[in-house]
């Protein structure tokens, strides 16, 4: 698979974003997305070299979690926070869109491995928003979010670690979409 990685800017009371650490260092294609709608959008629709990837692994921080957390679903649903523009999402994604996008990047066996859980909530947020988003936008792609803990709670070496297995798992899979 030849795979495309996203990571997020600083955010809120986050001011050095895991996720772009973790992009930059994961050895393949990458680009640090700023915490915002509109670049979620300008990436998705006109910045991704569609034709030269099969999958787009995007990362983003959950301050909340205790490991690196597979994002299964995205929701058709957006909260109402900010983004670092000051723009809120519309509160639905896509009008007259499914309620629920099931990830296309992730298998089985991906849920199964050490220091990776199965989430069913990416939130409310530009998380899911870039999920649900992706889903809709990139149909002939496996696309998959992954949200990462903070520094504090999992060490960026243990981070980084794992994220190189999850790679390496997800290069190695032939299967088509």
């Amino acid at each position: 698979m030849r795979l495309f990685v996203t990571g997020f800017g600083p955010f809120g009371k986050i001011e050095v974003n895991p996720s772009s650490d973790l992009a930059r260092a994961c050895g393949l294609p990458h680009e640090i997305l700023e915490v915002s709608f509109q670049a979620v959008d300008r990436f998705l629709i006109s910045e991704f070299k569609r034709s030269q990837f099969d999958g787009l692994l995007m990362i983003g921080v959950n301050a909340r979690a205790k490991t690196m957390r597979l994002e299964s679903q995205g929701f058709n649903a957006c909260g109402f926070h900010p983004d670092v523009r000051g723009i809120v999402g519309n509160p639905i994604i896509s009008e007259g869109g499914p309620k629920t996008k099931q990830s296309t990047l992730w298998r089985q066996e991906h849920f199964e491995l050490p220091g990776f859980v199965r989430s069913y909530s990416a939130g409310r947020y530009l998380c899911n928003y870039a999920l649900y988003r992706g889903l809709t936008e990139l149909k002939q792609h496996r696309v998959g979010f992954l949200h990462v803990p903070l520094a504090e709670t999992v060490s960026l070496s243990d981070q980084a670690e794992r994220l190189q297995r999850l790679i390496a798992v997800l290069m190695a899979d032939r299967s088509p979409r």
